[in-house]
């Protein structure tokens, strides 16, 4: 689709919407932060990603009931994937994975050198204000009995329908997490340009920018045919320069596929004997 060109409509409608408060999951800022300051960020880049299994092989993999099959699933691809730093060293991560009508928190990793700080209540806070943005209301994951209280904190609940499962031999419960809807929801509703920004920086400018006062084409006009050259002349055309090609072929002794052409009266007098490769004259 492109901005239209209708006069009627007023250059201030595609003036870059405001959305300028900085969200919990975008507060990191590299070369930025302060010793021990807390910051969390989406995993954008491959280094990003690099982070993210590094921190959860060196918090899980001491265990040897947490294998890599286990662990990496097969999921992290099709995921969102957050990085919580203390000061400028990646601390923690965790993973987001998404459903028709609800999203699940998963992998919940915090380096063993970083287990006695707020990291895991940062990111987890971070994770829900973000799948709110994102216009989910339902949130779920499973968790250890002990850790039932940590997920309270944010309004979670027993689901009492599920039975426990036994990850890693521990037991599991599922818990469940429905908010009200919030005004900062991106919906299919949302300014495009709001859409077309960076996910998870739907507050800063995208590369989508129309300056004030002035409309642009988002896509290049087509190319357009001369005015004096229909579309049955150009055939006509096309057509004509095949056949000029095919007697060229023919004038040369070729055929289509480029080999030499048969004679229109071959000699039967000889047939090759493939059994033997010789040549033997028709009796």
């Amino acid at each position: 689709m492109t901005a239209s060109s209708d006069p009627q409509i007023q250059p201030q409608t595609a003036i870059e919407p405001q959305r300028t408060l900085i969200p919990d999951y975008d507060t990191y800022r590299e070369g930025q932060m302060k010793p021990m300051e807390y910051g969390v960020t989406l995993a954008r880049t491959m280094e990003d990603m690099h982070k993210v299994i590094a921190i959860r092989s060196a918090a899980y993999f001491s265990d040897p009931e947490h294998t890599f099959g286990k662990h990496f699933d097969g999921n992290d691809m099709s995921s969102s994937h957050m990085v919580g730093y203390i000061g400028e060293e990646p601390a923690g991560t965790l993973r987001i994975r998404y459903f028709a009508d609800f999203a699940r928190i998963e992998r919940i990793a915090v380096r063993p050198t970083h287990r006695k700080s707020r990291m895991a209540f940062k990111l987890v806070q971070a994770a829900f204000s973000f799948c709110r943005d994102k216009g989910y209301r339902k949130l779920s994951g499973v968790a250890r009995e002990e850790m039932v209280p940590f997920w309270s904190m944010f309004g979670g609940r027993l689901t009492l329908s599920k039975e426990p499962v036994f990850i890693y031999g521990l037991p599991h419960v599922e818990m469940n997490i429905e908010y009200p809807p919030v005004e900062t929801a991106i919906t299919q509703e949302s300014d495009t340009l709001i859409i077309l920004r960076q996910e998870g920086r739907w507050h800063e400018p995208g590369a989508y920018r129309i300056p004030r006062g002035q409309l642009e084409p988002v896509v290049a006009p087509m190319p357009q045919f001369a005015p004096k050259t229909t579309p049955r002349q150009l055939a006509e055309r096309l057509s004509a320069r095949s056949r000029e090609t095919a007697q060229g072929m023919t004038a040369q002794g070729m055929t289509a596929q480029g080999t030499v052409a048969v004679p229109d009266e071959p000699d039967r007098s000889r047939v090759a004997d493939h059994g033997g490769g010789n040549i033997k004259p028709l009796r």
